[in-house]
């Protein structure tokens, strides 16, 4: 093992079309790809839900 990648990403509005964390998921599908072809060297953590959009907090 030489790396863990920590997918993170924010948890946010998108209207009707997606849901609330879809930004999340799509970290960690990229995070899941990259790791596949990087391993055994490369692991994934659980991902993180962090962030802040200050344009949803008007």
């Amino acid at each position: 093992l030489k790396a863990c990648i920590i997918p993170v990403a924010a948890i946010e509005q998108h209207l009707e079309h997606m849901a609330m964390e879809h930004d999340w998921r799509s970290v960690n599908v990229i995070a899941e790809g990259v790791a596949s072809r990087l391993a055994p060297q490369v692991v994934v953590a659980q991902g993180l839900m962090a962030g802040i959009s200050e344009h949803h907090m008007k």
